[in-house]
């Protein structure tokens, strides 16, 4: 359950539906890494989406979340609908209580997600990871 709560505590500064435009795919060569971090209750929490491989559309991704616990989940597979802001992330295989709408938003070179946490009584929870360096240990 904390990977959850630190998946939904993280920054909340970017709406997902709000700054985000642009439908390309990346073009930049892989690995390219993705962040974010905020401060919840004094505790930092940060995330990491590594992605390994992109061709035709699809690829894998290796998540990392540091804070008060870690969790790492590796080699999960994605698609990006062609033409649209859509990440298809097979997050299910790691986490299977939460889910993730996920948008490529390549205007801006950041991943845009909601997450919505089943077992929770709370509102979907908007998370911004920008574009940023590949660092396996948070």
């Amino acid at each position: 359950m904390r990977i959850l709560l630190s998946l939904a505590v993280l920054s909340k500064s970017v709406s997902y539906s709000t700054s985000c435009t642009g439908t390309a795919e990346p073009t930049k060569p892989v690995p390219f890494c993705y962040n974010g971090s905020t401060d919840v209750l004094g505790f930092s929490t940060k995330a990491l989406i590594q992605v390994n491989d992109f061709t035709a559309h699809k690829g894998h991704v290796d998540i990392f979340v540091s804070g008060v616990f870690q969790k790492y989940c590796k080699n999960l597979s994605f698609i990006h609908t062609p033409g649209t802001q859509t990440l298809n992330i097979s997050i299910a295989k790691c986490i299977d209580t939460v889910n993730i709408n996920a948008k490529y938003c390549s205007d801006q070179d950041k991943i845009a997600l909601l997450v919505n946490i089943s077992h929770l009584p709370i509102d979907p929870i908007h998370v911004s990871l920008n574009s940023s360096t590949c660092k396996h240990l948070l």
